[in-house]
């Protein structure tokens, strides 16, 4: 029996995913990076440093649509080679970096580019193979995106500090090299063997993301046209209600409404708007769990790189099973749950934080629920807007997860100082998940 080319898209893009999901290593390797870039400035800080998370983030996010219009001009395949070869690129570039700005162009901005023209190809290409999938097809391809952090967490400590070497605060005598003004932070020894070995790690890693990306692309190949799809390329050169009248009249009661359309439709905000208040909490714990808990005595760097890993799996799990449930169930009633306990998550996590297992599952829940994003949108947005531009239509939604992303970097630091502390940031960020649950509420519910 013959394996559908649908199910061999799902298995390449896992596997493509697996390097580009290493965007969610930043909780680790920012301790390392930070500490190697103090060699040469030691005014950059963590929170200096989360401008090249934020610039990853707004790289991934801008490029995602015309990705999409790459795909129907050149195909998913080498769209998403040219994504690879940005990715791998970036990082390796990163390793001569001696400046902060250059860490930031490479590993993050180029990075981010890189994520942004591959993430979508293996998707929509499985759209078209396996239609009735959507929501699978999604948590499938984007569980690799998740676990792709699991792995290279373990890897990226193993390589880069393999002797579990502690890192430590500002002190006169035994910790020189800390930051003065900011005695939370711990920093490794900028001269010292971790440090050292962060550009060497840096050349490794883009050497395997370049391999599991090339290796995934092969399977990148959209079906066969039939000749009923010749009238739906025509209607892409129609105004929207014209497209919807035309899939009537081939016996289709479907939608397709181009990027334009989504743009100027009230519909169009109010998804665009919900996907950063549900995502702005995960990005938040995912670039900074690591360097709070670290003000805890279980905070060694070993238990945060397992910790790590635990919430990459977790990101997986949810996206796979949130996918899954969006199948069966509808995108609207999954979304609404996630919104509303991923919120309540964030509102109680520093009352738990004192106890190590109880972070763990706090952070590991939140990442579970934040993972339902990249199934549950892409989902939504063929529901609601068609398949025809669903490439581009995620592309301008996603967005959304660059603002959620610039709005956790940037905003940390200011935030934390008015609202008292991280305690006060938890509630921002679980405020804003439940007012995306209420928004999710006014989305209207298409026959899927």
């Amino acid at each position: 029996m013959a394996i559908n080319q649908g199910w061999l898209v799902c298995f390449g893009g896992f596997v493509m995913h697996l390097g580009l999901g290493t965007i969610y290593t930043w909780g680790n390797m920012t301790t390392y990076a930070t500490s190697f870039l103090r060699k040469y400035d030691s005014e950059v800080t963590f929170s200096k440093n989360l401008i090249t998370f934020a610039l990853m983030c707004i790289g991934q996010a801008f490029t995602m649509w015309p990705s999409g219009v790459l795909q129907r001009k050149i195909g998913p395949r080498i769209t998403a080679i040219m994504g690879v070869l940005l990715t791998a690129g970036g990082v390796a570039l990163s390793s001569l970096s001696t400046s902060l700005l250059a860490f930031e162009m490479t590993y993050g901005l180029m990075f981010g580019f890189g994520i942004g023209l591959a993430y979508t190809c293996p998707m929509v290409c499985g759209f078209h193979h396996l239609p009735k999938y959507k929501g699978l097809v999604n948590g499938i391809i984007t569980g690799g995106f998740g676990l792709g952090a699991f792995i290279f967490d373990f890897v990226m400590t193993q390589l880069i500090n393999p002797d579990n070497v502690s890192p430590c605060a500002y002190n006169k005598t035994s910790c020189p090299w800390g930051d003065p003004h900011d005695l939370d932070s711990k920093y490794f020894n900028p001269h010292g063997p971790v440090c050292k070995r962060v550009p060497g790690v840096l050349l490794i890693l883009a050497s395997i993301y370049l391999a599991l990306g090339l290796f995934g692309s092969i399977f990148f190949v959209n079906p066969k046209r039939k000749e009923d799809e010749f009238a739906e390329d025509e209607k892409k050169l129609l105004p929207d209600s014209e497209a919807i009248n035309a899939s009537s009249s081939l016996g289709k009661q479907s939608v397709d409404v181009s990027p334009f359309g989504l743009m100027t439709s009230y519909e169009g905000w109010l998804v665009w708007t919900m996907f950063i208040l549900t995502a702005t909490g995960g990005v938040f714990v995912f670039g900074s769990y690591k360097t709070y808990a670290q003000r805890f005595a279980y905070g060694n760097d070993r238990f945060l790189s397992i910790t790590g890993s635990a919430i990459s799996v977790c990101n997986f799990l949810g996206r796979v099973t949130q996918g899954r449930l969006a199948d069966i169930l509808g995108f609207k009633k999954v979304l609404l749950v996630m919104a509303f306990t991923q919120g309540g998550m964030l509102l109680s996590l520093t009352y738990v934080s004192k106890n190590e297992y109880l972070f763990v599952a706090w952070v590991c829940l939140v990442a579970f629920l934040y993972g339902g994003n990249f199934a549950l949108y892409p989902t939504g947005v063929m529901e609601l807007f068609g398949k025809t531009h669903a490439g581009s239509n995620y592309g301008l939604i996603f967005t959304g997860f660059g603002v959620a992303g610039v709005l956790a970097a940037l905003l940390k630091g200011p935030l934390e100082a008015a609202v008292h502390g991280f305690r006060g940031l938890t509630f921002l960020m679980g405020g804003a998940a439940i007012l995306g649950g209420i928004f999710t509420i006014g989305v209207r519910s298409r026959k899927r």
